[in-house]
């Protein structure tokens, strides 16, 4: 194996648990990192002050997130998220309102650890699966 390739380290935040599964595909061993000690399960984050504020997955991102980790929406909303249709949503944009045409298109709903927790224990799950 290319000695490049046999062990990549990145941040267990959401961009490196993002990250961690295109890695994954390319390394023999991926770490995550992390000052603090994770919690288990939709839990606050010391290190993550935000956590407590409600988050949303718009859809390109939730588009992208499924497709690194199939079946990941249907997990969060298992855990309590909340899927919200298009034709549901009121966004408002240089003082007029944005109509969406597409009602197939859906946001997520969520704290941060909720969407974490289950993107953590997606990404773990992906131990073993290396190249």
């Amino acid at each position: 194996m290319d000695r490049n390739r046999h062990h990549a380290v990145v941040g267990a935040g959401w961009a490196g648990l993002v990250h961690a599964v295109p890695l994954a595909q390319r390394f023999e061993r991926v770490t995550l990192v992390e000052r603090d000690l994770l919690p288990h399960g939709p839990q606050h984050h010391r290190g993550v002050p935000q956590d407590e504020h409600i988050h949303l997955l718009v859809p390109g991102g939730l588009a992208r997130l499924e497709e690194l980790l199939p079946g990941v929406t249907a997990k969060m909303s298992a855990a309590g998220a909340h899927l919200i249709d298009s034709s549901l949503w009121r966004m408002h944009m240089g003082g007029g309102q944005v109509n969406l045409a597409d009602a197939g298109l859906r946001i997520t709903g969520a704290t941060r650890p909720l969407i974490e927790s289950v993107v953590r224990d997606r990404v773990r799950a992906l131990a073993g699966r290396g190249p």
